[in-house]
């Protein structure tokens, strides 16, 4: 079914009111950020709005930021768990539980996008207190599981999955929101900056807790990434700590929370979709609101434009996920690094993600059509790139040159390569869901609504690639107990492959097609 919804528009449905991203403002001016005089900006105050700004995103990025983490984690849980067998597929709890936690919050982004657009500062304060308990009960996990180690499994499973998993998608969804909203008010000449500074933030927040990590995990006692745990290793502190980190940097999102209003400086922002309705903002619209259709959750799940967008974005993150959480075991097993070179080699991975994500948006100039074109020039490179890397070198990994340095190629270029892919998103969304805004045909058509929710439930794509890459890699390269039986070429073929429908989807007309509103309305 379509809802009413109550725009500013006038008689041209083009609107009057200012742009940004969807969402509900406080109203109280204590909780908003640096403000401005109302009558224009200095070049100060716009740099402390846009400082501010990057705060905000950087505060509700945090639990993500760990989640991508993990993957320099997985080894020490699993040698925690089961010291004796930490590779046994059976018994591969930190990735079961990685994965589960990223179902989760893929599942939250689904089903509750429009409650966390709606409730931004209830979302936050909610998830400090369940993310905090998350860790720490993960936390607590790693001190019972030399004594008590089928509870210990349980309460990790618990904090990890229940708790800790809806915290990073609710609050994922919260940083896309203030990214796009505050951005192309304060940058409005890069339309795609909003989407890209979300990386670098990711890329940093995930850096600095793996060194964390790895100084709790390794300087305190544990100088090997496989030894099983000696009564100094600390990693049950690492959590203790991650969660005061957690609930603070949400709380602290909570209080600062605020989209900028109609007030806030602005300039043109052609080919971009960002205007919040009178009804949700600071001050009230002197236009009489008029009703407008837009579409709900359950609308915009039943269209074609959303599954088959939502296709490609899973099969081109997939392999990239995989990757990632492979990177730091294989160049510890098969490379012999130390335990502090493969984190070294996982921030490298971070670095080209970050990369991607900045970088790529702002090519697309805010732009569907040359996004599009970017994104199949990317997912074909990504493909050739895993098709011809095992063939080369007859099966990677390989101890021999030029293995080693094909690995860091590969995994350079994938990291950029998956930056890029989250970057483009935003901008294929609105191409597809909102090319039509301002059109007088279109006038009684809202589509900022369905862009919001659109904007969360794709997002349950990502999760789940995130949980699928993974979990086959690991099961591909760590988890076979007889390394002869490790077919490493496998995995490679099947993700070139993935990337290789992408890009085929992507290129043939029609499949990938642009949402179409009724073109009129009927008056009850």
């Amino acid at each position: 079914m379509m809802a009413r919804s109550t725009g500013t528009g006038g008689d041209d449905g083009g609107g009057t009111a200012d742009t940004s991203v969807v969402g509900k403002e406080s109203s109280s001016r204590a909780n908003s950020l640096s403000s401005s005089s109302l009558g224009g900006v200095t070049s100060s105050c716009s740099m402390a709005l846009t400082c501010s700004a990057f705060l905000l995103v950087s505060l509700c990025t945090m639990p993500f930021g760990l989640m991508y983490g993990y993957s320099v984690l997985v080894i020490p849980i699993q040698s925690i768990f089961t010291p004796s067998e930490p590779y046994a597929l059976s018994e591969s709890h930190a990735v079961w539980a990685l994965a589960g936690s990223l179902l989760m919050s893929g599942a939250a982004l689904y089903f509750l996008a429009g409650c966390i657009r709606l409730h931004p500062k209830a979302t936050l304060i909610i998830s400090a207190v369940a993310g905090a308990l998350g860790l720490a009960l993960q936390g607590a996990a790693m001190d019972l599981a030399q004594d008590h180690r089928m509870a210990a499994i349980a309460i990790y499973y618990v904090g990890q999955v229940a708790f800790f998993g809806p915290v990073c998608g609710s609050t994922f969804l919260l940083a896309i929101f203030a990214s796009l909203a505050w951005f192309s008010k304060l940058c409005p000449t890069l339309p795609g900056l909003g989407s890209g500074l979300i990386g670098p933030s990711l890329a940093v927040e995930t850096a600095v807790l793996v060194w964390m990590s790895f100084g709790f995990n390794n300087r305190l006692g544990r100088g090997d990434l496989c030894e099983p745990p000696c009564d100094e290793g600390r990693l049950d502190v690492f959590f203790f700590v991650a969660a005061a980190i957690v609930g603070g940097s949400l709380l602290g999102a909570a209080h600062m929370w605020r989209l900028p209003s109609a007030s806030e400086p602005a300039a043109a922002r052609p080919n971009t979709v960002s205007r919040t309705p009178s009804s949700l903002s600071s001050e009230p619209s002197r236009v009489a609101p008029k009703a407008r259709v837009s579409l709900t959750a359950i609308d915009v799940a039943r269209t074609r434009t959303f599954w088959s967008f939502f296709t490609v974005f899973f099969l081109t993150l997939t392999p990239g996920f995989g990757l990632k959480l492979m990177s730091s075991p294989v160049v510890y097993f098969t490379y012999g690094f130390s335990a502090a070179g493969s984190n070294a080699f996982t921030c490298f991975y971070l670095a080209c993600y970050g990369v991607g994500r900045l970088c790529t948006p702002i090519m697309s100039r805010g732009k569907y059509e040359r996004a599009r074109k970017i994104y199949m020039a990317y997912s074909l490179a990504s493909a050739c790139l895993l098709l011809v890397s095992p063939a080369t070198i007859n099966g990677l990994p390989s101890r021999q040159w030029p293995s080693p340095l094909l690995f860091c190629i590969l995994v350079a270029t994938q990291g950029f390569f998956l930056g890029g892919f989250k970057g483009l998103m935003p901008t294929s969304v609105q191409g597809l869901w909102c090319w039509m805004d301002g059109d007088r045909a279109y006038k009684h058509y809202d589509p900022i609504p369905a862009y919001d929710l659109v904007l969360g439930m794709t997002n349950l794509a990502l999760c789940t690639a995130a949980a699928v890459g993974p979990v086959t890699a690991w099961v591909a390269y760590v988890a076979p107990a007889d390394a002869n039986a490790k077919q490493y070429e496998i995995w490679y073929y099947a993700a070139g492959a993935l990337q290789l429908v992408a890009t085929a989807i992507l290129a043939t007309p029609g499949v990938v097609r642009r949402f179409e509103p009724p073109p009129r309305v009927n008056e009850v």
